[in-house]
């Protein structure tokens, strides 16, 4: 009976982990926080990662993601790469941002979808950050122009408690920017 008891935790940590279409994975939404304010020649791109709570809130009503467009400017990587979205933060500088997105599939790593956002400049790619893999750790991005610069950050995201966070950041100054 001792024995049995000990079996039992066991099992059930045996068939989370066999559970199907990646039941036992948390879950895990992408957005992207976007702020486009030409009058002060300011734009901004941040990765928005959000649990469970997020999908049961946008499956529960129609358009949902609209509201979250007008209203805060957060937009689904679906839609990016639907209808990318465009803004002119400093004259002269024609932003364009993109996304390529996969849904969530029960063949990929942890049922996870992902995504890769694209920034373009004047008509030219500039650069694609995020995830172009679903087994690939997630990225946080962060982006920022202004008068100055295009700055660009990513930073891996540690998976393991205490893992090592690695950050990779860029500078493109803004007379550069210009001849992309």
């Amino acid at each position: 009976m001792r024995y049995f008891i000990r079996l039992i935790p066991a099992l059930a940590m045996l068939s989370g982990l066999l559970a199907p279409n990646g039941a036992h994975a948390a879950e895990r939404y992408r957005l992207y926080s976007i702020s486009c304010v030409p009058e002060i020649h300011y734009f901004s791109l941040r990765s928005v990662d959000l649990g469970k709570s997020f999908g049961d809130w946008s499956a529960a009503g129609a358009d949902k993601a609209e509201l979250l467009e007008k209203q805060h400017g957060l937009f689904e990587p679906a839609r990016l790469q639907a209808r990318p979205f465009a803004c002119e933060p400093v004259p002269g500088i024609k932003l364009e941002i993109s996304a390529t997105y996969s849904p969530p599939s029960a063949e990929q790593c942890a049922g996870n979808g992902y995504s890769a956002v694209s920034v373009s400049v004047n008509g030219h790619l500039l650069e694609t950050l995020g995830q172009i893999n679903p087994c690939d750790a997630p990225e946080e991005i962060n982006i920022v122009i202004d008068d100055l610069a295009y700055r660009a950050c990513t930073t891996d995201i540690a998976i393991l408690q205490n893992g090592a966070v690695q950050a990779d950041c860029r500078s493109v100054s803004m007379p550069e920017l210009r001849l992309n």
